[in-house]
């Protein structure tokens, strides 16, 4: 059994890519800045170790397209039920599609990931990962509470006083940026696709079924080793320039981490946030 295939959707700059694998071996050449780092980050992020993601993962392009989410969830009271489909995030998301050829005597080790036994041919398998939200009715809840209080503030004569300072949460992006709102919100899910109705152009992607995987469906089947970045050599494990810790990095992420978004600033707190 090889990889022959994976398609990776709104990750970094990698907005729409499809890479085929080698019979043996597959070496990503390329410029820097043109994405290989961000290629194999993908690979091993949805094969082993989701818990890297941040906000910088989705696309650049996309986030005008979360805030723009957000603004209608709040644009209604009621919010639009058809808002709170999780497809509403299929185009927007980091994904990740993986094929795998299936050789002659190796069909009982994928019989998990078989979409169908009428139409499947037996010799190729394929599982998507996507970045998601847990649950959009926690997530629109939350964002909704949030936004409240901040408005609540901003109806304040204190606000008016203070300069009328732009307060947390801004948008959709401004909320899932903070602390640890990201992580609690959204997590990686699984989904077997199947090659029968899968589109010819290698630019396009089938639908993501309804109905996720209890969990990475690929850990017993594909093992990841990587090694530390070293000299020219760089991987998603490794330590970069970014990853080194500091003690101006080590003072945000206590800040980030002992200011809880519960804690609502207070109309007496506002001049503080004005600056002046």
């Amino acid at each position: 059994m090889k990889i022959q295939s994976i398609h990776i959707r709104n990750f970094r700059k990698l907005k729409n890519c499809h890479i085929d694998f080698g019979e043996k071996k597959t070496v990503f050449v390329g410029a820097n800045n043109s994405g290989k780092t961000s290629a194999i980050s993908a690979i091993v992020w949805f094969l082993k170790s989701n818990e890297k993601f941040t906000l910088k993962e989705f696309t650049a392009t996309n986030w005008a397209l979360i805030d723009e989410l957000g603004d209608k969830w709040l644009a209604k009271d009621p919010v639009d039920d058809t808002l709170l489909d999780s497809h509403q995030w299929d185009d927007i998301v980091p994904s990740l599609d993986i094929w795998m050829d299936v050789a002659d005597g190796e069909q009982y080790k994928v019989n998990h990931l078989i979409p169908s036994l009428s139409t499947w041919d037996g010799k190729k398998v394929g599982v998507r990962g996507q970045y998601v939200p847990k649950d959009v009715t926690t997530l629109y809840s939350a964002y909704k509470e949030a936004k409240r209080k901040a408005l609540a503030l901003q109806a304040t004569e204190e606000w008016k006083k203070a300069s009328s300072p732009n307060l947390y949460p801004i948008n959709l992006c401004d909320f899932l940026g903070k602390g640890s709102n990201l992580r609690d919100y959204f997590n990686v899910k699984y989904y077997i696709i199947d090659p029968a109705i899968e589109p010819a152009d290698e630019d396009k992607v089938q639908p993501t079924p309804d109905k996720a995987l209890d969990k990475n469906p690929l850990e017993e089947l594909i093992r990841v080793d990587t090694i530390l970045a070293s000299r020219d050599f760089s991987d998603p494990e490794g330590q970069s320039d970014s990853d080194i810790d500091t003690l101006s990095k080590q003072f945000q992420k206590y800040y980030s981490n002992s200011n809880s978004e519960e804690e609502v600033l207070m109309p007496s707190d506002l001049e503080l946030v004005s600056g002046h």
